[in-house]
């Protein structure tokens, strides 16, 4: 049996359905976008974390010193077992080959008693935050609940899109 646990999709794009240029987003300086982004997959139940999961290529357009992103637990797909194992994480940060094994990873994390690390705490809520091939991959699972848009009414050049 597959993993059960929900999740939504969060996503900013243009009118076009643009998220991405080059490996990292076709905008910058949208300063209440990223607070809001931060808000929103950091706010979990009492005593719980949230999870985030992304691309190899959405993970390296993450600024080094913001990785992991904090106070989340972060998964990073990569589709070969080379690439995973040689992408440097960081604390509560782990590296799968496939949006499935991540979700049965996220599944399997329980409270600890003795210990209060995020790295231990069980995951509340999960938010797929990029980019558009593992955004398509959620979209084919019937756990994707729900998709958070920002619309960037701008147009930039952008060469990935979200496709729902």
């Amino acid at each position: 049996m597959g993993p059960t646990k929900e999740f939504t999709l969060i996503v900013a794009a243009t009118n076009r359905m643009g998220v991405g240029k080059g490996g990292g987003l076709p905008w910058t300086g949208l300063r209440k976008e990223m607070a809001y982004f931060a808000r929103v997959t950091k706010r979990a139940s009492p005593g719980k974390t949230n999870a985030v999961v992304m691309g190899r290529k959405t993970w390296e357009s993450i600024p080094p010193k913001f990785r992991p992103l904090a106070s989340r637990a972060n998964y990073m797909i990569s589709r070969t077992q080379s690439n995973a194992s040689d992408v440097e994480l960081g604390p509560d940060a782990h590296a799968t080959t496939s949006l499935t094994d991540a979700l049965q990873q996220l599944e399997s994390r329980t409270q600890s008693e003795d210990t209060n690390s995020d790295n231990e705490k069980e995951v509340d809520r999960v938010f797929i935050i990029g980019g558009g091939q593992i955004y398509k991959a959620a979209l084919e699972l019937k756990q994707a609940k729900r998709i958070l848009l920002t619309r960037i009414l701008q147009d930039f050049d952008c060469d990935t899109y979200f496709s729902g």
